[in-house]
């Protein structure tokens, strides 16, 4: 599971998906030039943020289970 994460966020951070096949605005297009896009929807990107989110609440709350 830490290898996708890491997958997911070295993508994000490099910029290295494309845009074939989706339609861009052209603010759109001169955005991921300059700065990266993903080939992922807001939707999906909520999505793994939710996730990684709960499992980091998740690890935290063993954690703290064990200091008491």
């Amino acid at each position: 599971m830490k290898s996708l994460a890491v997958v997911v966020i070295a993508s994000l951070l490099a910029g290295c998906a494309t845009t074939k096949g989706l339609q861009l605005s052209t603010e759109d297009e001169k955005e991921c030039a300059e700065v990266g896009c993903t080939a992922w929807s807001e939707r999906q990107l909520e999505g793994f943020a939710k996730h990684f989110y709960g499992l980091g609440v998740k690890a935290g709350i063993q954690r703290q289970k064990g200091s008491i």
